[in-house]
């Protein structure tokens, strides 16, 4: 899975995995999450956000997604890019 960078004081980077259906959050604290159950468009409209002046992907997450999906530390090490 491709893990795209954000600009996020909280986020390093966001990805989707079509198949599960899972949006995974890489942290700069260095923990990633994977979110099961998450539809595209909840990954989508984040993304949308991050390409828009004054969009905020943490604070979608918090609002959108931390409370909503249940969360699972993913172990491996998941490489971000630009």
């Amino acid at each position: 899975m491709i893990m795209e960078k954000v600009q996020s004081s909280n986020i390093a980077a966001v990805g989707y995995d079509e198949e599960a259906r899972e949006l995974h959050i890489q942290f700069h604290s260095g923990g990633t999450y994977a979110y099961k159950a998450v539809p595209r468009v909840m990954y989508q409209a984040m993304m949308e956000l991050e390409r828009k002046q004054g969009g905020s992907v943490g604070k979608f997450y918090h609002a959108n997604i931390k409370k909503q999906f249940e969360g699972v530390k993913v172990e491996e090490k998941v490489e971000a890019h630009e």
